[in-house]
């Protein structure tokens, strides 16, 4: 609709005496305008900002998709401005393209489970659980963490290329778990068994142990050994022993278990003599291991009552093989005769590897 604009005159001279006010009057018309600006009405961009009055343009006024990124500033849009997500609380927003191919758009990710890290797989982004450790007492036989982190995200169909990698030096030695054995705090060192699984070997065995290799078995502790000969035990004390019937031992030494040696050699340093004027049948020193007689041998004979004028003698046994348990070894006398004597001046335990 266009608008109308009527004139009427202010005076009518057609009847009258003209006077000075009818003249005032009629010089003064009467304007009517009715009808409405319409967009003919309007140039082009006549409408200018200054035209509009404060808050004049409603929402109803403003068509769909019409407010466009680079109609709203940078930073203008604040948290307070975005709508609330009321089904979960700790959920991230994230592009995606699940409800059109193709297209990138945001969806809500959730994120929320105790210990959820969030993964990236070159194709999407994925928040992984924590997965439990069955673990419930921290000791060396269960060979595992308290607690770790599981790499999955459905039991039923976990995913296959997802890795949880490290760089090279990443973990310092600070970073283990301490090994405890029944509770105790206990040294120990890393091994890997035949099938490469790993475990602690605890280190507080007999001090001066060696670790050794097993062929396929775990490496373990062994006493110390050079590839020909290691004194694994010796005393240097003199000890006199009284005469008596009967067997009698002399001196005791052990034989430590796991020596790790192919061979030992006995050494036991010697003085002592018997009377052959007295009942001395069948009277003889003897060596005992593992409480199997290994060696016996006559003692020097002398035809007075000083039994103790001879040379110090060496006698020296050797066995293969390996003990598995502490081995005690007995040198002693034989027989029922008390016309004897005999002092120890030592003995030695020697360790032998043999080359295979």
């Amino acid at each position: 609709m266009s608008l109308t604009v009527t004139v009427q005159k202010g005076h009518d001279f057609t009847s009258g005496n003209v006077t000075r006010a009818a003249l005032n009057a009629g010089a003064v018309p009467t304007v009517a305008v009715t009808g409405s600006v319409g967009t003919t009405e309007l140039a082009a961009g006549a409408v200018t900002a200054t035209a509009l009055a404060n808050d004049a343009v409603t929402t109803a006024h403003i068509l769909d998709a019409n407010v466009t990124t680079p109609k709203i500033a940078d930073n203008a849009v604040d948290l307070t401005k975005l709508s609330d997500y009321s089904v979960e609380k700790g959920a991230l927003i994230k592009m995606g393209d699940t409800a059109a191919p193709g297209t990138v758009i945001p969806e809500v990710f959730s994120t929320k489970a105790t210990g959820k890290m969030l993964i990236g797989t070159d194709t999407d982004l994925l928040s992984l659980g924590h997965d439990a450790d069955p673990v419930t007492n921290n000791t060396t036989t269960e060979d595992q963490p308290s607690s770790h982190v599981g790499i999955a995200v459905n039991a039923a169909s976990p995913p296959t290329g997802i890795l949880l990698t490290l760089r090279d030096y990443a973990i310092k030695a600070v970073k283990l778990a301490k090994n405890k054995v029944a509770g105790v705090l206990t040294p120990g060192i890393i091994v890997y068994d035949n099938v490469g699984v790993a475990s602690v070997l605890a280190s507080t065995g007999t001090a001066g142990r060696v670790l050794t290799t097993n062929g396929t078995a775990t490496p373990s502790f062994q006493s110390a050994a050079s590839p020909h000969k290691q004194l694994v035990a010796y005393s240097q004390s003199t000890a006199a022993h009284t005469s008596n019937t009967g067997t009698q031992s002399i001196v005791s030494m052990t034989l430590p278990a796991n020596h790790g040696f192919s061979h030992v050699m006995i050494e036991v340093d010697y003085r002592g003599s018997r009377n052959t004027s007295a009942d001395d049948t069948g009277v003889l020193w003897s060596l005992t291991v593992g409480g199997v007689e290994v060696k016996t041998w006559s003692p020097s004979e002398y035809t007075t009552s000083v039994y103790l004028d001879g040379e110090t003698e060496t006698v020296n046994w050797i066995n293969a093989g390996n003990q598995t348990v502490d081995t005690t070894v007995l040198f002693r006398k034989t027989g029922n005769s008390l016309a004897y004597a005999i002092e120890t001046y030592g003995y030695r335990i020697w360790g032998i590897s043999v080359p295979s």
